[in-house]
């Protein structure tokens, strides 16, 4: 029973993460070759710094990419709070009534 619950409590999103970036990398060393056959083109450049992104996105509150990609953290806890919030707040109303 305890290993179940280890298994269903495991955060998965650290580990696609970085699996993701492992993916990204491989297909830029695919791309380049290894040692580095070929010169860097735009494609392998880009497939680094998007796996750099997905390395450093379980452990950073906010990241972003210029303009193309942006992420924060705090955003979803508070989403996830005011979400909370209402939901308390309907039941309270629902009940007063």
């Amino acid at each position: 029973m305890e290993v179940v619950k280890k298994v269903l409590f495991f955060d998965v999103f650290p580990f696609l993460c970085r699996l993701i970036a492992v993916a990204l990398i491989l297909l830029a060393f695919y791309a380049i070759g290894f040692p580095p056959e070929k010169v860097l083109n735009p494609s392998a450049i880009t497939l680094l710094v998007f796996s750099a992104f997905f390395v450093l996105l379980p452990i950073a509150k906010r990241m972003s990419i210029g303009k193309l990609l942006t992420y924060e953290k705090e955003v979803e806890k508070v989403k996830n709070e005011v979400g909370e919030f209402k939901a308390e707040t309907r039941d309270s109303s629902c009940r007063l009534q």
